[in-house]
């Protein structure tokens, strides 16, 4: 056994199935010596691998709760009176009852692009529009996200 005395943290989609998302990752968690529970906590996942002696966090996006992909969480850290945010919802069902091609799934992302893509610096990927402070830091969604990843990197 050799041990890292590092942490390691993984950020998943939940996609359409939260539940079934975390059984999946519960049981390769299991293959490495860390005991998890049967849901996911809501505040994220810490655990400590007892092959490795490393810690290990899992969050699922958007919120350890519902369905849905990372473009979800960063919708919810636009703020919500953003009209651009609700006008770039609108324009993008509208662009799909004109036949953009993108998958019903993908709604949210192409959203989150359209958001973007009005910005002072247009089309910024995401890291760089939430240092440009694009997207609020102070939403409960922000919030969770942070504390699980100071829980988990600075114990």
């Amino acid at each position: 056994m050799s041990s890292t005395n590092r942490s390691a943290g993984f950020v998943l989609d939940a996609n359409d199935r939260p539940q079934d998302r975390w059984r999946a990752v519960a049981s390769r968690l299991c293959r490495v010596g860390v005991a998890t529970p049967a849901q996911i906590p809501f505040e994220g996942f810490i655990g400590t691998s007892s092959e490795y002696a490393a810690r290990v966090g899992v969050w699922l996006m958007p919120d350890n709760r519902r369905s849905g992909i990372l473009e979800d969480f960063l919708a919810d850290l636009v703020d919500g009176g953003d009209r651009l945010f609700v006008l770039a919802q609108k324009a993008t069902a509208r662009a799909k009852e004109l036949g953009a091609g993108f998958p019903e799934q993908s709604t949210p992302k192409a959203v989150i692009h359209a958001w973007l893509a009005w910005q002072e610096k247009p089309g910024l990927p995401y890291g760089l529009a939430i240092h440009a402070r694009y997207f609020g830091r102070d939403s409960p969604a922000a919030r969770g996200f942070v504390d699980w990843f100071r829980r988990l990197y600075l114990p």
